[in-house]
């Protein structure tokens, strides 16, 4: 038994993104905490800055009509308005935190990366939603979760939550608001094809950290070997 549990080991590792010991985890999650959070902060921003200009857009698109004759813009609209409230929300809780003196913790900074990582993967697909009653495109659901993806190191299961909430938003909304069966049924399989890659993107980038991280210690470590030789 095992014996076979070893072979199957082999086959199937018990992390495709490497093993942290549990003496390092501390420090390993402390460190991907920060860095998140640093990046985190600047890309929330600057997607409100763009999402200010955007309401411009969804303005002009009001005074023109276009909600009426176009009902999409409507609710492209609320979409950004979702996308910008939860943005502002989330940082803001930072920013209190900040003003009133208190430290933000590890675990904040984490909630912190995670509320954003799930605002903006649902307001991708609210916003490919809407645009399917505009144009039929799914190119912010596609940039929002590639961005996800690259921008920070988040743990497999965790990427995996993420998307597949999105993901099947995002086909509830486009099987109700998309009447073009074969243009459906080309996002249905686009959407998929690069959900998949977009998560392996992210797994892969994880593990590169992992190995860098891993491979730090063991220098630190040999370092520490050797002056203590030489001593």
């Amino acid at each position: 038994m095992v014996q076979a549990k070893k072979n199957w080991q082999k086959i199937i590792p018990r992390s495709i993104t490497g093993i942290i010991p549990d003496e390092d985890k501390g420090k390993f999650f402390e460190e991907l905490a920060q860095i998140n959070y640093n990046r985190t902060r600047i890309i929330s921003s600057v997607i409100l800055l763009v999402l200010t200009l955007l309401f411009i857009t969804d303005y002009e698109n009001y005074v023109k009509g276009h909600w009426l004759t176009v009902p999409g813009y409507k609710y492209l609209f609320f979409g950004h308005a979702f996308f910008a409230m939860g943005l502002a929300l989330n940082l803001g809780f930072v920013l209190l935190k900040r003003l009133s003196n208190r430290s933000v913790t590890t675990g904040d900074k984490e909630r912190f990366v995670l509320i954003f990582c799930f605002i903006t993967s649902l307001s991708g697909a609210l916003i490919s939603t809407a645009d399917q009653l505009i144009h039929g495109q799914m190119t912010v659901f596609l940039l929002c979760i590639f961005g996800l993806a690259v921008l920070n190191y988040i743990r497999p299961k965790i990427t995996i939550t993420v998307f597949a909430l999105s993901y099947t938003l995002l086909m509830i909304g486009i099987s109700n608001a998309q009447a073009n069966v074969d243009l459906l049924r080309g996002h249905y399989i686009n959407a998929t094809v690069l959900v998949v890659v977009a998560a392996a993107l992210s797994a892969l980038l994880y593990h590169a950290k992992v190995n860098d991280f891993l491979n730090r210690k063991t220098i630190d470590r040999h370092r520490k070997d050797l002056e203590v030789k030489n001593e």
